[in-house]
């Protein structure tokens, strides 16, 4: 693992200004610390109450063809009663085709709160695993808000724990993709012990070819009793070809819970945008209106308002195809 305090940050070769707010910021290329001659990859990170209070920023930046395949582990702990920010960004300088697998693992002692964005930004030839693992300690609370701008192949592995009573986790996910996409999201949330509750949103907008996944799994043990838990994926297709496969799981051996899962597959509401042409609006201008609406329930559950700006922004240039005279370069500079 890397040691963070001993990163220098890699602004001469790449630059990141996703957050739009002051961070400290760790750099890993093709998977090492920058600065660092080690074999051994990833970012060991341990929050506690000496630490800074500002967010961290985690930048995976992937270039040249010397590592075609690179795995990353990341290991974070937060310390009891500590509150702690962190914003991981995936980038690629080049469309080699990357094949990157990630592991983070995540630690929250008793009453321990992190905060999470996570932004995947990779050319769409890149080919990209990440795994997410959480335990969580009684009144411990999680979030995690997922955006994906860019990418070939994605695959993103949820798996929390909820072992300590009045635990709370939050995941959020938005993802846009087009072309020939293939975007997954496998989430898993065990409840082990009582009085916990978990909520999760997912929506997607996919054009042309893009294909995407859902598999979301709640699990409630039969000691988990006063469990609240809700799971929601929304998708909107943008195009006849493009396709949504949903698959949500209830798994309750618990009697007194809340337990419930919501999910739908949708096109344009051609209603709605009637009425906005009849108001004036152009038909670009409505079908975006509609596309953002949709992707800003997502949007606003990001607690930071600096960050959650930019990330408006960003999807707004994204619907609005402002990035099209781009898609030649593999940066897809933020």
């Amino acid at each position: 693992m890397t040691d963070c305090s001993q990163l220098k940050p890699l602004t001469t070769r790449f630059y990141c200004d996703v957050p739009g707010l002051d961070t400290e910021k760790i750099y890993l290329m093709n998977g090492a610390g920058v600065g660092k001659n080690t074999g051994e990859q990833g970012v060991r990170l341990d929050f506690n109450h000496s630490q800074t209070p500002k967010p961290i920023q985690i930048i995976s930046v992937r270039e040249g063809h010397a590592f075609p395949e690179v795995q990353v582990r990341n290991t974070v702990t937060v310390e009891a009663g500590v509150s702690a920010s962190l914003i991981l960004c995936d980038h690629t300088t080049s469309d080699f085709a990357f094949v990157t697998e990630t592991w983070n693992e995540f630690h929250l002692a008793e009453g321990a709160q992190l905060r999470i964005l996570m932004m995947q930004n990779e050319h769409n030839t890149s080919t990209h695993t990440t795994n997410i693992k959480v335990q969580q300690e009684k009144h411990s609370f999680f979030s995690c808000t997922l955006i994906t701008l860019h990418g070939g192949t994605i695959e993103n592995r949820f798996e929390v724990t909820l072992q300590g009573e009045q635990a709370e986790c939050a995941l959020n996910g938005l993802f846009l993709c087009d072309g020939a996409q293939r975007i997954t999201n496998a989430v898993r949330v065990r409840h082990a012990v009582s009085s916990c509750r978990s909520n999760q949103l997912f929506k997607g907008l996919l054009d042309d070819r893009a294909v995407g996944y859902f598999n979301g799994h709640i699990r409630v043990d039969k000691d988990a009793q006063k469990t609240e838990a809700m799971q929601e994926n929304h998708n909107m297709l943008l195009a006849p070809a493009a396709k949504m496969y949903i698959q949500p799981h209830l798994e309750i051996y618990a009697d007194d819970v809340k337990c419930a899962h919501g999910a739908t597959i949708g096109r344009i509401d051609e209603n709605a945008l009637f009425y906005l042409r009849s108001r004036g609006i152009s038909l670009a201008e409505a079908q975006f209106l509609q596309q953002f609406a949709f992707a800003h329930d997502v949007i606003e559950r990001i607690t930071l308002p600096p960050l959650r700006e930019r990330i408006a922004d960003l999807v707004g240039k994204r619907l609005r195809g402002e990035l099209h005279p781009c898609a030649g370069c593999a940066r897809h500079c933020c």
